[in-house]
């Protein structure tokens, strides 16, 4: 069957700044604090985590915060998730964390990974992981937006 992970989208932080030490301090809006709030029962209608794991930019770190407090888990942190990492990284990464994990990153990550599959913010990847297969099996949209998971297209991240 395979491992289940789930690759979530940073929530809505306002407008990207183009200094990258600044935006990388950026946090969540009204409207990103309140989807991060959701998020918990969205993520746990899919999986029980097991582990939480963010890029250390402030707005992805705040969107997991709730998420670790009510699960009772640490919240880790990985470089491999950082906007500016590359796409062997970020699969090193998903490859070696446990079952039943949840990743926060970044657009420009998810791109990487997935190609022009676009990930609304606050919006996750269901993903089964089979050896060094990672299949995104289903998108839910961020919790405000009321529409139900979709499936994906059948493309299997193989490396």
């Amino acid at each position: 069957m395979g491992d289940i992970l789930i690759v979530l989208r940073h929530a809505v932080a306002g407008v990207k700044l183009p200094d990258p030490e600044r935006d990388f301090t950026r946090g969540l809006d009204e409207r990103g604090l309140a989807t991060a709030e959701a998020l918990p029962d969205s993520i746990r209608a899919h999986v029980t985590p097991a582990a939480i794991v963010s890029s250390p930019a402030q707005r992805c770190l705040q969107t997991v915060c709730p998420l670790s407090v009510r699960s009772g888990l640490p919240l880790g942190r990985s470089e491999a998730l950082r906007a500016s990492a590359t796409r062997s990284e970020a699969i090193e990464l998903l490859l070696a964390l446990p079952d039943r994990s949840v990743v926060c990153t970044h657009g420009e990550v998810i791109e990487a990974l997935f190609g022009a599959m676009a990930c609304e913010k606050g919006a996750f990847l269901v993903l089964r992981r089979a050896g060094t297969v990672l299949r995104p099996m289903l998108y839910v949209g961020p919790p405000e937006s009321e529409r139900p998971g979709l499936p994906t297209p059948d493309g299997a991240l193989s490396t």
